[in-house]
């Protein structure tokens, strides 16, 4: 037998699911809580979020009598937050996406960016962790009680893991090296869903327009069509291939 509580969370969730404009799918596999909830402070004017077990989600799509909601089926993760908004959905992923925080590393993970530790003193007491700067190879000593590194080192180049003699060291120095944004796997507006795939072109597209105008009037130049955009260039093509032919027969 269902249990009640399960049968109110699954009509809660239809409820919400029902009179929400926009639902965002967020995949929450791998995301700290210390640094979902500074993302999710700063996205609260704009999105209501909400924890959901995939089974009661489930049940709550079978309940729904939205146009196209069984959708969101295709795209569901294991560990599921929903985000409730309004508006174009290109729009509303890149905001979801725009707010980033950064976590500590563990090891294995991969740097985004080369991971160097600056130079000047440090929180860290002397002591034995001296010996955690030598095995990294990071020049070091010791200044008002205090260890201080002499130099700006690079420890972890970007696209390389970070090693597990690494971990500890950057944790003491408060070193805060992976960045941590929400992973929208799609979203759903007006019975339409977008998967991820759609939403990037977001960032994408201008790159894409701007790729085939330059392909554009290449192809105009090329076979002299001559347009608004590209008369200058073509007046250029012809005054060089006449100067290049008087200059060779004469004339």
């Amino acid at each position: 037998m269902v249990k009640e509580w399960k049968i109110r969370e699954a009509e809660k969730i239809r409820e919400m699911l029902e009179k929400n404009e926009l639902i965002a799918v967020i995949d929450m596999e791998r995301m700290p809580t210390r640094e979902f909830k500074e993302i999710k402070k700063k996205l609260m004017d704009d999105f209501e979020f909400k924890f959901v077990k995939k089974s009661l989600l489930l049940k709550a799509l079978e309940k729904s009598d939205r146009e196209g909601i069984e959708k969101i089926k295709e795209i569901l993760p294991n560990q599921i937050m929903l985000a409730f908004g309004k508006g174009d959905p290109f729009l509303a992923f890149k905001k979801l996406m725009s707010i980033e925080t950064f976590r500590f590393g563990r090891e294995g993970d991969i740097a985004e960016d080369d991971i160097i530790i600056p130079a000047g003193p440090t929180k860290i007491p002397a002591g034995p962790a001296i010996s955690d700067f030598a095995k990294a190879k990071i020049p070091a000593g010791v200044e008002k009680g205090r260890i201080a590194v002499k130099k700006d080192t690079l420890v972890v180049k970007k696209g390389q893991p970070i090693p597990e003699s690494l971990v500890s060291l950057l944790r003491k120095l408060e070193i805060r090296p992976i960045r941590v944004r929400l992973n929208v796997v799609g979203i759903f507006v007006n019975g339409k869903l977008y998967k991820r795939d759609v939403l990037d072109l977001i960032y994408k597209y201008l790159d894409m327009m701007k790729e085939a105008y330059r392909k554009a009037l290449s192809l105009t130049i090329n076979v002299g069509y001559p347009t608004k955009e590209n008369i200058k260039y073509l007046l250029a093509k012809a005054y060089n291939q006449a100067k290049y032919l008087k200059e060779k027969f004469g004339g």
